[in-house]
C-alpha cells in the first residue's frame, strides 16, 4: 500500500494532470510520514513530504537527474552503420556504457563530464571509442553540450561558465507533461526540430536492470524529429535514460538500445 501511494505521489509531482488539486492534497497528506528511503535504498531516510517539496523547488533538475561521479549505465541492443563507400549498410549487436567521469557544482549549475552519452550511438561504428561531452543541470532544466573533442570537453568542464549554455541543447524542461514541446530554436509553427513528450508511462519497469535503483515516478518518452532524422529517449526521474533509439532518413544510421545495468 505504501509503495502504491509513493508511486502515485511521484506521478503527480512530475506529471501535471489537467486538474487534481484535491486528490493531490489527499495523497500528500497520506504520505507525510513515509520515508523517501522506501523509494530507493540510496536515499537518506527523510520525510517524503520534505523530499517532494525539494523536487518541486528551484533545484528540480539536480534532484531528479542523477549526476554523481562514478555512476555508469550500460545499454544493449542493435545498431546500423554505413560500411565501405557509405552506400552499404552493416548492422549488429551493440553494448554501450555511459559514465559520469566527474561532476561538480559551479554556482547554481551542476556540471558533469560524461563519457559516451547515448546520443553518440547515432553515429556508431564498431571500434569507435565513446567521446566526452557535458551535462548541466540548472534549475528545472537539463542541457547537453558536445564540444569538438575530448580536450575541448575537459576544458569546458574545468572552466565552466554559464555562457556555454547558449551553445548547449535543452534535453529536459521539468516538470514534464504529455504533449509538451521544448528546445526548439528558433521557434517554428510545427513540432519539428524540438523535443516532444510523446507518452507518459506510469507503470514501473517490469524487470529492474542489474544494479539500478528504482526510479521515482513515471517514465517519459521524448521524441525528436527533423527532416533528416528522428530520435526517441525514454527517461525516468531518479534512474536516468532507460531507452534510446535513433534513425537517419538518408545515410544508413540507426540504433535501438535499452538499459541493462547500472553501477
Amino acid at each position: 500500500m505504501i509503495f502504491r501511494t509513493i508511486i502515485a505521489i511521484c506521478f503527480l509531482a512530475l506529471w501535471h494532470p489537467p486538474s487534481a488539486p484535491a486528490q493531490e492534497a489527499q495523497l500528500i497528506a497520506r504520505a507525510q510520514r513515509v520515508s523517501v528511503a522506501a523509494l530507493d535504498s540510496g536515499f537518506q531516510a527523510v520525510p517524503f513530504a520534505r523530499w517532494l517539496a525539494t523536487l518541486r523547488g528551484p533545484n528540480w533538475c539536480a534532484v531528479a537527474v542523477p549526476l554523481r561521479t562514478g555512476l555508469a549505465w550500460t545499454y544493449t541492443g542493435s545498431a546500423l552503420w554505413s560500411g565501405g563507400d557509405g552506400t552499404r549498410a552493416d548492422s549488429g549487436d551493440v553494448s554501450w556504457t555511459m559514465t559520469i567521469v566527474a561532476a561538480r557544482d559551479v554556482g547554481s549549475v551542476r556540471v558533469a563530464l560524461v563519457r559516451g552519452f547515448v546520443s553518440q550511438l547515432a553515429r556508431y561504428e564498431p571500434g569507435k571509442p565513446p567521446r566526452l561531452s557535458l551535462l548541466a543541470c540548472r534549475g528545472s532544466q537539463l542541457f547537453g553540450l558536445e564540444p569538438a573533442g575530448d580536450s575541448a570537453a575537459r576544458h569546458a568542464y574545468d572552466h565552466w561558465g554559464d555562457a556555454l549554455l547558449q551553445h548547449a541543447e535543452l534535453l529536459l524542461d521539468l516538470p514534464l507533461h504529455d504533449g509538451q514541446l521544448f528546445g526548439q530554436k528558433p521557434p517554428r509553427d510545427d513540432a519539428l526540430y524540438a523535443w516532444t513528450v510523446a507518452a507518459v508511462r506510469p507503470e514501473v519497469l517490469s524487470a529492474l536492470p542489474t544494479g539500478c535503483g528504482r526510479g521515482a515516478g513515471p517514465r517519459f518518452e521524448l521524441s525528436y524529429r527533423s527532416l533528416p532524422e528522428h530520435a526517441v529517449i525514454e527517461w525516468q526521474p531518479g534512474l536516468g535514460i532507460t531507452r534510446y533509439a535513433y534513425g537517419h532518413h538518408g545515410t544508413p544510421a540507426a540504433a535501438d538500445v535499452r538499459l541493462r545495468a547500472c553501477r
